[in-house]
């Protein structure tokens, strides 16, 4: 009889866990779906934290300015959208512009990838033209798939 309850109590626990990790996977789902670009000032106190992002974006260090291109991306700040479409325009590193048009694309501001596109019809480098090209048409094929689904 003890044994059956225990079962009965286990099936139990096992459906409210299952609906908790349900529940938590759509939050998570949602949340990232309707994320949009925030302030810097709304991430951190920090008084100098835009000035800083700035200073790393316009370090002599690779890894540096990397590392903040990637923090522009990953916390969709709002204000570094700008400053990654005058660097486009500025840096000289292929893989660094490879890496700013894809935080750009991450941003979904219809201003920074119309800088991809500007900067596909003005670059020199061919690898480069294909990469924002490739890049410019996954957008449009996101953005359509997303009204589909609204449909």
């Amino acid at each position: 009889m003890l044994k059956e309850k225990n079962e009965v109590l286990d099936k139990k626990e096992k459906r409210k866990f299952i609906l908790l990790l349900i529940l938590f996977c759509s939050v998570l789902i949602v949340n990232e779906a309707v994320a949009q670009n925030i302030p810097i000032t709304e991430l951190t106190k920090n008084k100098y934290a835009l000035q800083n992002l700035k200073l790393a974006l316009s370090s002599d260090n690779c890894g540096v300015k990397r590392s903040a291109i990637y923090m522009i991306g990953r916390y969709k700040i709002a204000e570094g959208e700008i400053i990654l479409e005058n660097m486009l325009h500025t840096e000289k590193d292929p893989c660094t512009k490879v890496f700013i048009m894809l935080v750009l694309l991450e941003l979904n501001e219809q201003k920074g990838l119309g800088a991809l596109k500007d900067l596909a019809k003005n670059e020199l480098n061919e690898d480069i033209i294909k990469t924002a090209t490739h890049i410019f048409y996954e957008h449009l094929l996101n953005d359509f798939e997303f009204t589909d689904e609204k449909r």
